[in-house]
């Protein structure tokens, strides 16, 4: 399958003033799912008529984010019946995040309270509330899959949804998190590898779980994830809103250096991440053999798909390059 992958169909707001854009061109594998356009055109219907929308224009800026590339980018060997969900449930996270920006403690809370249940199916969502109506439908469909597989990846998926999203509503910590400058527990507010092994089919052997190597990839690949994704917001943030003292590692590290030269060195950093990750993936696989071997092979590749995936659709994407200033 042809690798390039098509720009936004946004075009990108440039302004003098802008921090630099991220030069960094990843050495990971790059493919699209073969699903794409049905994925994405689906997924658009979806939450035109789900979502709770403040009208036209908040519907507009949602589809020109290009949320839907994200999944079929990041993900291109999902299985075709679990894809759809999957995209529905990242542009759900992704909802959700924003949200986190905007609401109050009360809001916060009343979610907190429900959320276990509408992700678990112990509850029924409030018939009034079309968020809770779109969270109970999207994870119904991931734990539907479970039926037919006694591997339970759908559950563990929503198990993982449940701690990052729990994390992330406890906004004190959250921000406390984002101003210590501390990698390790910044990646715990990180989500993906139970949508890894829930899409694509991959169940980890607890031996294979346990091995040191395969900690270490998750933290390369966590670490060129987080990295990317905080310059890109920080542009973002600092475009829209003139804002240069957003939350993550670009502000913390112009305290001390100018805007360039910070970004600079957030590049060397998934340089280096992105060369441990090829490493460990390569070492990682080669310490096993048979069954062990291939399923180590087939989980290192779709980590790289995801964080190449990842690092181009920032680069192309609506979300992070078409703004107006306010």
């Amino acid at each position: 399958m042809d690798s390039t992958i098509p720009t936004s169909l946004n075009t990108p707001l440039l302004d003098r003033d802008s921090p630099p854009i991220l030069s960094f061109t990843s050495k990971l594998p790059l493919k699209e799912h073969p699903c794409k356009d049905t994925i994405v055109s689906n997924v658009q219907h979806y939450f035109a008529h789900a979502w709770p929308w403040n009208g036209d224009g908040e519907y507009d800026n949602f589809i020109g984010q290009d949320l839907e590339l994200w999944t079929v980018m990041t993900l291109p060997e999902a299985l075709d019946d679990r894809i759809e969900a999957a995209a529905m449930v990242t542009n759900l996270l992704f909802l959700v995040d924003d949200l986190l920006d905007v609401w109050h403690d009360d809001q916060r809370k009343r979610f907190f309270n429900r959320f276990r249940g509408l992700i678990f199916g112990s509850i029924q969502p409030d018939q009034n509330n079309l968020l809770e109506t779109v969270v109970a439908d999207i994870y119904s469909h991931i734990r539907l899959s479970d039926q037919d597989d006694p591997l339970q990846l759908g559950q563990k998926f929503c198990e993982e949804s449940y701690r990052v999203l729990i994390a992330s509503i406890n906004q004190e910590e959250r921000d406390s998190t984002m101003q210590q400058n501390n990698l390790q527990t910044y990646l715990d507010y990180r989500w993906g590898y139970g949508l890894i092994q829930w899409t694509c089919n991959i169940a980890l052997p607890e031996h294979i779980v346990a091995n040191p190597m395969l900690h270490s990839l998750k933290r390369a690949a966590g670490t060129h994830g987080v990295l990317i994704n905080d310059i890109f917001s920080y542009r973002r943030e600092t475009m829209i809103a003139k804002n240069r003292s957003a939350s993550g590692m670009v502000p913390d590290i112009t305290m001390n250096v100018d805007e360039r030269t910070a970004i600079a060195y957030l590049e060397d950093r998934i340089v280096e991440a992105e060369a441990m990750m090829i490493e460990t993936a390569e070492r990682l696989t080669e310490s096993y053999s048979g069954e062990d071997r291939s399923i180590c092979e087939r989980y290192t590749t779709a980590v790289k798909y995801v964080y190449s995936g990842n690092a181009e659709w920032s680069k192309c994407c609506g979300r992070y390059n078409r703004f107006k200033s306010v």
